[in-house]
């Protein structure tokens, strides 16, 4: 489990971003985001809908990296995909920064395309 320095959320351009800034020994710190485009989806298929997830210096195909699941605690945070699960320690983050996490997913997930629960 990598342990959150900060979050980041940004929802004032076009896309909707999440993003966790990983503590990493080999790089200092490693972004894991999470990305939506709401204005644009209706431009795609279906299946490319959604909120994608993804891991600076990691190479995955589009279609794996999409959300599916997302269960959130005060102390980390489970991030689902088709291919994997990124599991982030939040103890290092800021009570007002989590406290915007679960608002800022029920907002990316206003088509309900990834299952999110809140302990």
């Amino acid at each position: 489990m990598k342990r959150a320095s900060f979050i980041s959320i940004d929802d004032e351009d076009v896309d909707l971003i999440l993003s966790f800034a990983l503590e990493d020994e080999a790089l200092g710190v490693r972004s894991l985001i999470l990305m939506r485009t709401p204005k644009f989806e209706s431009l795609v298929i279906e299946e490319e809908r959604g909120v994608r997830v993804s891991l600076e210096g990691q190479e995955t195909d589009e279609e794996d990296s999409m959300l599916v699941r997302v269960t959130l605690s005060s102390k980390d945070i489970e991030i689902a995909t088709m291919t994997g699960i990124y599991k982030v320690d939040l103890s290092k983050v800021g009570k007002e920064e989590l406290d915007s996490v679960y608002p800022f997913l029920q907002k990316m997930n206003f088509d309900n395309k990834f299952e999110i629960s809140h302990a």
